[in-house]
């Protein structure tokens, strides 16, 4: 233990609504003294270099600006949104999850063998629950009720247990998720309670990171933050920050209707549904004085907005994320042209939660739902609200008051409806917390000038929400939104191709490709180089280029695919007799959530500048889902109707993604051959003759999909590994990943071996087998060799079955903390088998290709699982 600098208040129980809550030492105070474990850390910005685990993937997160949303409302600033649901868990909480463990462990109140208690309402859980995995912890979350199965799905998958309590059980009460918590550690041996609400682990989080990233992607030009309240740590650590910097920036909270955190005066708190902001009492964290002010929200408008955002920039961001938002387009009026608003997006359609913090002389503004009392510690009363991750109905220790300008209540509404406008206008896949915080953000920055700046941050994704506002119907039913009525889309019965398509995605093509011989480079299309690849026709490597850092400052959401973090594997490579650096690839930190985003993007620009694609024009693709996504996505950005045709074997959770980014959905029969009518293939081509102006970028056949692993995902790996990479593992769908990644690295690493994984029931491995079956992993396999797969680069194929592939992506959850698909299971089983035959000193680099968002009812689902015989 460290003498002198251990946390009294959570080494003595105290609870987070207690008087002597506040009474511990200041936060900043620990903060700025150099060789205590609290002390400020510097800066990361992510370079592109390998990390030691997936806890180096918190932070880092880059701001977006919205390009459709202000507008609309008339707003003439400059509105940026800080995308936290990009953290590895998930949200905002991942910060201050690490940060809590870290202080712990290094003033001794955390040793190995404790066991992690927390009550939470599901980020903070979800980030602990990935610390522990990580650090082999034993985590126990205690949440409320009202919380989405979502959150609990995700926190039981990373290992940690569950415990729920009633959703209106008063902050103080026995029954409330903190007494619970604390009386379960008072019962429990080696236990402890990091609490959030007080701990100064929350705040320093965001005052060295947060504050930080968003002063560093400005260059200090902040004018405006807008961000939605619950424990206030996010408001109090970043408020601050800013303000240090910029003492004239206003800070904006959001606060839900039904929470007091926006009136602490307030006795009363009543039910919201956006989850994450708004509480029924003060935190301790929260700090008053740099908010200069509140804006409430509803659950109507915040839904509504989180859905604007899904839809319209492309933001899959949760419900507080609409409230958020909601706020911003109220208060970010009063800012000109030229000034920056930045609006905080907690989390994703995954989840819910979101905090934020701010510093003097910015404006903080701090966003407290409906039904919390953060926004007003003197109030008692709290109420009920849908948005996860802000509001209290007690006020943490972590925050303060000082730092923040305004807070801004926001109803559930307002807060989804605003999530769901960064998702379909942004692209921004966020949560409700950050719907409201962007609702305050549109309030509040209206009083920015043109040239000022407003930050709004977006503290977690949609992953824990698809069952929530995400869906029409729930938002429907809580008076959200009106019915909408949704023509479906069926090609007519009568049509040209009955004696067949006569189209053929297997055609073959020789891909001779090279970087390092322009003259014998056949490639029709140009190179378009990522921006930290040498210039190797130059005689520059990976190891002698000047560093790459990734831009923290982004035009759209677009500009967030690409940059995935490569990431040692730690436990399951031991576990199985493996002694190679064994790296993966986490291609499901892309802002769409897989893979596909690079070749949905590639392919859009590629057509654009052939002048195959106009504006006006409609996008149809048939996918199995995660292409669609990225289509989708960036069909949202750029204004483009976008139809996806995928078989019903595919996920609901894709389907309702796809909805929010405000695609069209066209399912057809999973047992269609590819070259039958009534195919997804078959369908999209009838749709494209019947629909005036569309489009089939294909990317079975398009230069796009390999050109985008040729010149980015390869580049990626080899700079990150110096241009030493002895293996590769990836999964085999269209063969694009496989051809694009492969042909790059045979040319640096030509001894490199590349193996090709494919499930059993497809027949990519071994084209001669005509017979296909039925598997349950989505992205993977085919029933014909897709023309952009080059077999001729693949080394060695693995098959792979089902069991084996969940099995081993619930372990990659569970004891790496990677969030990962069944078809990343896949590639890892493979490579465990494949890569023991290299040494100590050689690297091996898997493909992750999408994250759990799209299979929370799938194999995540315990009950799924059994079903299918896939566990006991």
């Amino acid at each position: 233990m460290v003498s002198g600098v251990i946390d009294k208040s959570i080494a003595n129980d105290v609870l987070p609504y207690s008087k002597e809550a506040t009474e511990d030492v200041s936060w900043r105070e620990k903060g700025n003294i150099a060789d205590l474990p609290h002390h400020f850390r510097k800066l990361r910005v992510p370079n592109g270099k390998p990390l030691n685990d997936i806890l180096g993937a918190i932070g880092g997160i880059p701001l977006v600006k919205l390009n459709k949303i202000p507008q609309s409302f008339g707003i003439e600033c400059n509105v940026y949104a800080k995308l936290e649901y990009l953290n590895a868990g998930g949200s905002v909480k991942d910060r201050i999850a690490e940060r809590m463990v870290d202080i712990a462990e290094r003033t001794g109140l955390l040793k190995p063998g404790m066991t992690l208690i927390e009550p939470t309402s599901g980020n903070t859980g979800i980030g602990l629950a990935l610390v522990a995995a990580v650090k082999g912890y034993r985590c126990i979350i205690v949440m409320p009720e009202k919380m989405s199965k979502e959150k609990e799905c995700t926190i039981r998958a990373l290992g940690a247990e569950i415990v729920r309590t009633p959703t209106d059980a008063d902050y103080a009460s026995p029954e409330s998720h903190i007494s619970t918590a604390f009386r379960m550690h008072k019962e429990m041996e080696n236990s402890i309670v990091l609490d959030q609400y007080l701990n100064p682990g929350n705040p320093i989080a965001h005052y060295e990171g947060t504050g930080a990233e968003i002063l560093y992607a400005l260059n200090g030009k902040v004018d405006m933050v807008v961000i939605g309240a619950g424990t206030g740590g996010t408001v109090t650590g970043a408020g601050r920050r800013i303000k240090e910097e910029c003492p004239d920036a206003k800070v904006i909270a959001v606060d839900p209707h039904g929470s007091v955190l926006a009136d602490p005066s307030s006795t009363h708190s009543d039910f919201y549904e956006v989850e994450g902001i708004g509480y029924d009492f003060i935190p301790a964290t929260l700090e008053f004085s740099h908010i200069d002010k509140w804006v409430k929200t509803s659950d109507g408008e915040s839904f509504r907005m989180a859905r604007r955002l899904i839809r319209e920039e492309g933001l899959l961001c949760g419900g507080s994320s609409g409230s958020a938002m909601v706020a911003a387009m109220q208060v970010c009026k009063e800012l000109k042209k030229g000034q920056n608003c930045v609006v905080i997006l907690p989390d994703g359609i995954r989840n819910y939660m979101y905090v934020s913090r701010f510093i003097d002389k910015v404006l903080v503004i701090a966003v407290d739902p409906h039904g919390s009392v953060l926004a007003d510690p003197s109030s008692t009363h709290s109420d009920f609200y849908e948005v996860e991750g802000i509001g209290y109905d007690f006020i943490p220790a972590t925050l303060e008051f000082s730092h923040i300008d305004k807070w801004v209540k926001t109803s559930d509404g307002e807060s989804f409806r605003m999530a769901r406008r960064l998702i379909r206008e942004e692209g921004l896949l966020c949560g409700g917390s950050s719907g409201s915080a962007m609702v305050a953000a549109m309030q509040v920055c209206k009083e920015l000038k043109k040239g000022q700046n407003c930050v709004v941050i977006l503290p977690d994704g949609i992953r824990n929400y698809m069952s929530k506002f995400i869906d029409d119907g729930w938002m429907i039913e809580r008076k959200f939104m009106e019915p909408v009525v949704r023509q479906s889309i069926v090609p007519k019965e009568d049509h040209p191709f009955k004696s067949g398509l006569n189209y053929r995605p297997d055609e073959v093509v020789k891909f001779n490709w090279s970087t390092l011989n322009p003259e014998k480079n056949e490639c029709p299309v140009n190179f378009k180089p990522w921006p930290g690849a040498p210039n190797r026709v130059d005689g520059e490597t990976s190891h002698s280029v000047k560093e790459f850092k990734r831009p923290m400052l982004l035009g759209t959401v677009l500009e967030a695919i690409g940059n995935t973090p490569l990431v040692r594997l730690n436990k399951i490579p031991q576990s199985l007799g493996v002694k190679c650096k064994a790296y993966v690839k986490c291609e499901f930190l892309n802002a769409g959530g897989s893979v596909k985003d690079r070749i949905g993007l590639r392919m859009v620009e590629l057509a654009e500048e052939e002048g195959r694609l106009k504006p006006g024009m409609t996008i149809i693709e048939p996918t199995s889902g995660n292409t669609g996504i990225g289509l989708a996505l960036a069909a949202a950005v750029k204004g483009y109707r976008c139809i996806i045709v995928m078989p019903e074997k595919m996920s609901k959770e894709k389907a309702d993604t796809l909805l929010a980014l405000g695609a069209e959905v066209v399912r057809t029969p999973t047992a269609a051959a590819f070259d039958s009518p009534e195919s997804h293939i078959g369908v999209a081509i009838r749709l494209r003759n019947e629909i005036e102006g569309a489009i089939i970028l294909d990317q079975y056949v398009n230069m796009g999909n390999p050109l985008a692993h040729y010149d980015n995902t390869a580049e990626e790996i080899l700079y990150a590994l110096d241009d030493k990479v002895d293996m590769v593992v990836i999964g085999a769908g269209t063969g694009g990943t496989v051809t694009g990644i492969a042909k790059k690295v045979k040319e640096i690493c030509p001894d490199c071996k590349i193996v090709a994984t494919d499930p059993e029931g497809s027949i990519l491995a071994d084209p001669s087998q005509k017979e296909t079956s039925f598997y349950e992993v989505e992205g993977v396999g085919y029933d014909f060799v897709p023309t952009v797969l080059d077999r001729d680069v693949v080394d060695a194929w693995i098959k792979t079955n089902d069991k084996e592939s969940f099995e081993m992506a619930r372990r990659l959850i569970r004891e790496e903390g990677l969030l990962c698909g069944g078809s990343s299971g896949a590639n890892v089983s493979a490579a465990m088998k494949i890569a023991k035959d290299l040494n100590e000193d050689q690297t091996c680099v898997i493909i992750l290709p999408d994250g759990i968002r799209n299979y929370m009812s799938k194999f995540i689902d315990d009950e799924w699982m059994r079903k299918r015989g896939f566990q006991p």
